[in-house]
């Protein structure tokens, strides 16, 4: 409301609630937005309002667009809860799905629906298919949500619902397509077979789409790619690795020798306990010595160990500072197999920090999963929290 209206929000007495009821009985079109500007004044401040549902019902029918507006919010809120008087105007509600305004069709669909008797279901369900097609997306959106509303109210209208939801995940609208996969997930999580026509498209649009219908195409993407997809960390099959490879060995023993455990390399295997302390002793001296001297086993691969820890730390840093940097200097060191972003960006979406785990390559996954990744990879940046954790929890499960 404007700033001239804040006397509505004053409190009033018994006879200004009176008086309201007068106004919306006068022909008037001026004394009816007078009314309907208190009443919603009121309604926002907490008062229940409910009992003038009966006289405000009454002035859908040729009011002018000032009016109507104002008088399909008060029924929105309360139609659930006034059934049975909003089946009175049952018939205004229909005629109204073809107002000029999208705002009145929308309206009037929204509280068509919120009528909780089942046997104006199927009516219901008619008003949905009406508009599903409308020109204007506003319109389309809140049919999308009005048939989550029905579904609760009737189950058994399960069918019908599937077959407007397949037509509303085909909307060139961003809007609608949100408000779609919201239903899809309400009313028919399990039946895959009308996603997979969309999935390519949905990945696309994403991006594109507002935080609410991000947040639910999310989730969306997350259940698909646990059922349809190979998990992208699995072994590769080159045969069953109980006990590890010949380099996981290797690189045992030479941590095994950097930390001081004493390891028999003349091939005995065997190591005199008593002697412990003289070998400690004499491994130190080697060390010691082994700039000067060329000789020493046990000196060359605690040697070659440090040099392998320093390199795999080195490039952990690189690909961390890659990841986290966002001034682009040439300078950068990126992680290999990172995932380009769809806008061109160089910036990896993934990086190995540990040797032990194979990083994830475009190789080793089907093209759609690549495409879902380099879709959402741009919504980590997104300054809605709820979104950014969904895109972590897709890449972390799947």
């Amino acid at each position: 409301m404007v700033l001239t209206d804040a006397h509505y929000f004053e409190e009033i007495g018994p006879k200004k609630l009176e008086e309201i009821r007068k106004l919306l009985d006068e022909n008037e079109n001026r004394s009816k937005l007078e009314a309907m500007k208190r009443l919603l004044a009121l309604v926002s401040l907490g008062k229940d309002m409910s009992s003038y549902f009966p006289y405000v019902v009454k002035n859908v029918i040729g009011t002018t667009f000032e009016v109507k507006k104002l008088v399909y919010m008060f029924l929105v809120y309360y139609a659930e809860e006034q059934s049975d008087a909003a089946l009175l105007a049952v018939n205004s509600f229909q005629k109204d799905l073809t107002h000029g305004n999208q705002l009145i069709r929308a309206q009037a669909l929204r509280v068509m629906t919120s009528i909780r008797v089942g046997m104006i279901a199927q009516l219901q369900v008619m008003a949905i298919k009406q508009v599903m097609r409308d020109p204007s997306p506003y319109v389309r959106k809140a049919a999308a949500i009005a048939v989550i509303k029905v579904f609760h109210l009737d189950a058994d209208m399960t069918d019908e619902l599937v077959e407007i939801v397949k037509v509303l995940l085909g909307d060139s609208s961003t809007l609608v397509i949100g408000a779609a996969i919201a239903a899809y997930l309400e009313i028919c999580p399990n039946r895959w077979d009308v996603i997979h026509g969309h999935y390519r498209r949905l990945c696309r649009v994403c991006a594109d789409c507002d935080e609410w219908s991000q947040s639910h195409i999310l989730r969306l993407f997350a259940r698909y790619s646990r059922l349809f997809f190979a998990d992208p960390n699995r072994e590769k099959p080159d045969g069953p690795k109980e006990c590890g490879t010949p380099n996981d060995h290797a690189g045992t023993a030479q941590n095994s020798l950097s930390e001081g455990d004493l390891l028999d390399l003349t091939g005995t295997g065997e190591s005199d306990t008593a002697t412990k302390g003289n070998n400690e002793a004499e491994k130190d001296a080697l060390d010691n010595n082994q700039e000067g001297n060329g000789s020493g086993t046990s000196g060359v691969a605690d040697s070659n160990s440090k040099n392998t820890k320093k390199s795999r730390m080195k490039k952990s840093q690189n690909a961390l500072d890659a990841f986290y940097d966002n001034d682009g200097d040439d300078g950068i060191v990126y992680a290999q197999n990172a995932v380009s972003t769809p806008f061109g960006s160089d910036t990896p979406a993934q990086f190995n920090t540990a040797s032990t785990v194979r990083a994830r390559t475009e190789e080793d996954m089907p093209q759609d999963q690549v495409l879902m990744f380099k879709c959402i990879e741009p919504l980590l940046r997104s300054r809605n929290a709820g979104v950014a954790l969904e895109v972590i929890l897709l890449f972390h499960h799947c």
